[in-house]
């Protein structure tokens, strides 16, 4: 797998090691006191009302995509754009759940679905991506 980390296009590297980061801090960050636009939740509160589900979930996804970006499955990238679209749902469901209704909860959502939808054309229109997982 590090033959493939090193052939990757620099861009898909940086996908992929944000990717394996993405469990580690979601799977951290609950035990140490979380702050969610802005509002300290406590660690019970979060696990609790279930917000701690909808941030493991997508960050879970988004350390199997990086896997299998690491191994040129033919499911890495869409998996990769399931996991930042889980990302951006669950972050409006945390919020729900928690009753917080920040004013920037829209636009957020708005510039992650921009960036997710930056992300999968990169993935399945880049020629050096897709040169990279016909090999």
């Amino acid at each position: 797998m590090l033959k493939n980390f090193l052939e990757m296009p620099r861009w898909l590297k940086l996908l992929t090691v944000a990717s394996f980061a993405v469990p580690v801090l979601a799977l951290a960050k609950p035990f140490s006191g979380i702050g969610v636009f802005g509002e300290d939740i406590d660690p019970s509160t979060w696990w609790r009302t279930g917000s701690g589900l909808a941030f493991i979930l997508p960050a879970l996804i988004m350390g199997l995509s990086a896997v299998l970006l690491l191994r040129r499955s033919q499911y890495g990238r869409p998996t990769q754009v399931v996991g930042w679209v889980a990302m951006t749902v669950g972050t409006y469901v945390a919020a729900h759940l928690m009753q917080i209704n920040p004013p920037m909860l829209i636009p957020g959502i708005a510039f992650n679905s921009g960036i997710t939808l930056c992300i999968a054309i990169y993935l399945y229109f880049n020629k050096d991506v897709r040169s990279y997982f016909k090999k």
